[in-house]
């Protein structure tokens, strides 16, 4: 099988990596580390796609849960809308590894500013802190947000087109509340909520989060392959 990789960036903003395997290198973690929380996120990931289909993430699944990972060079910060810095670092990701990647961008979006920060959420963030996104909009009367997660798939064939699978949660910002040991969730309050994300339980803002949505999506695609050995003779699965 070939290299699986993936390079994600965290609602956090704590930076991009291209995780991917390589089986002479185990890495488990300490826990509670930056990289036991990248582990974490990618395990959710590898739950969500399985491991009973030939489909790209699925032969690799228990050498990524066990954290075999390969560092590609450091993937270019490129510039424009959600769906074309998705797609462009997906594909200098698959160039660098030579395999198939996954990507994953979070994007926190104002509408009243015409969805700034968005995909550069990072640094805004580095320099303003929660209180300082929450000041963005003192001067203005419309504070919906919506927060944005995409996966990027590459096959790693540069001949085949990226595949975006999207989540997004609307909501609010408003004063900082909660833990802040997760990037801009103390100022972000999704619709329906009295909490903010950092108020909210872990495993129910799992169920309504971006990140969550998106992968939803990937598992679709993912139980829309077919398994390597059936053929037409019997339950249909999309063209995969």
């Amino acid at each position: 099988a070939r290299p699986v990789a993936a390079a994600q960036q965290d609602s956090d903003a704590a930076g991009r990596e291209t995780l991917g395997r390589n089986p002479s290198r185990p890495l488990p973690p300490p826990a509670g580390s930056a990289c036991d929380s990248r582990q974490r996120s990618f395990r959710c990931v590898c739950r969500v796609s399985g491991s009973h289909h030939g489909g790209l993430l699925g032969r690799q699944r228990d050498r990524i849960c066990h954290g075999e990972r390969q560092e590609a060079g450091r993937v270019p910060e490129y510039q424009g809308e959600p769906d074309e810095i998705s797609t462009q670092k997906c594909q200098e990701a698959a160039r660098q590894v030579q395999g198939p990647v996954l990507v994953e961008d979070t994007c926190l979006c104002f509408n009243a500013l015409g969805g700034l920060p968005g995909p550069y959420i990072k640094w805004f963030l580095e320099k303003l802190k929660p209180e300082g996104l929450h000041q963005l909009l003192a001067g203005f009367e419309d504070k919906s947000a919506y927060a944005l997660c995409t996966f990027a798939l590459s096959t790693g064939d540069p001949s085949q087109p990226v595949r975006l699978f999207r989540g997004r949660t609307s909501g609010r910002i408003v004063v900082p509340r909660g833990c802040r040991d997760f990037g801009w969730d103390p100022c972000f309050q999704p619709d329906g909520y009295e909490q903010t994300y950092a108020e909210m339980p872990k495993a129910e803002k799992n169920t309504i989060s971006h990140r969550f949505r998106a992968l939803l999506e990937l598992q679709k695609y993912f139980g829309s392959l077919t398994p390597p050995g059936d053929s037409d003779d019997g339950q249909g699965s999309g063209e995969g």
